[in-house]
């Protein structure tokens, strides 16, 4: 074969490949099988409002009120008396004639014991009454006497006791008939200071002269 036609020959199966090349192309193209899509990006988280720490103070504790008989004694005003009738007791000493002088100026203790579960002020003196053999009241005056305490308010605590003393005469000097009648009380009528309702007492103690006289002083811790 000549050159001429070798190098013709080699054109055409070299146009030849590249047209095969091309169909191959062409087909690959067309048997092409799609890619899906990317899904979409996560939306992005929605913003949290910043937090701020707030310090609460701490609250102050309650006020307790405190009860009408767990006030001090300090609050308690002069001249005011805050026992109860029910939490004291009474009773004079000596009770009887037989603790007493042979004659002349008599003198007895009245002593007023706290039986309570609370303390309690007393404040004054305790005043009395004479009551005869039929319930009648006697006469007699109370008057006191300048040479004992002042008055001043008085604590008495759970257990613990006021005492008040009281002089009479059992027979009459004052200018009277020494024969004159005395009182002669059976029982005796004590009131608190501020109280109206009365302690009653056997008054085994004889007879008050002078009319019924008795000097008093005023109460004060035992």
């Amino acid at each position: 074969m000549s050159l001429l036609h070798r190098q013709q020959h080699r054109s055409r199966v070299a146009t030849g490949l590249v047209a095969l090349g091309v169909v191959a192309s062409v087909s690959a193209c067309g048997n092409l099988v799609p890619q899906a899509a990317p899904p979409p990006p996560p939306p992005a988280p929605a913003p949290q409002p910043a937090t701020e720490t707030v310090t609460v103070p701490a609250s102050e504790p309650e006020q307790q009120p405190v009860e009408p008989s767990q006030q001090p004694s300090s609050e308690v005003s002069e001249g005011d008396s805050d026992c109860q009738p029910e939490q004291l007791r009474a009773r004079f000493y000596p009770d009887s004639v037989m603790g007493l002088d042979s004659e002349g100026t008599q003198h007895t203790v009245l002593r007023v014991a706290n039986v309570g579960s609370t303390a309690c002020t007393l404040n004054g003196h305790a005043t009395l009454d004479f009551v005869g053999e039929n319930s009648e009241l006697l006469p007699m005056s109370l008057e006191e006497n300048p040479a004992g305490p002042s008055a001043e308010p008085v604590t008495i605590g759970t257990r613990e006791a006021v005492l008040q003393d009281f002089w009479w005469e059992d027979t009459n000097t004052d200018g009277r008939d020494p024969a004159a009648a005395c009182t002669d009380p059976v029982k005796v009528r004590v009131f608190m200071p501020g109280e109206q309702t009365p302690f009653f007492l056997d008054w085994g103690l004889g007879a008050v002269c002078n009319g019924g006289r008795v000097e008093h002083g005023q109460l004060f811790a035992e």
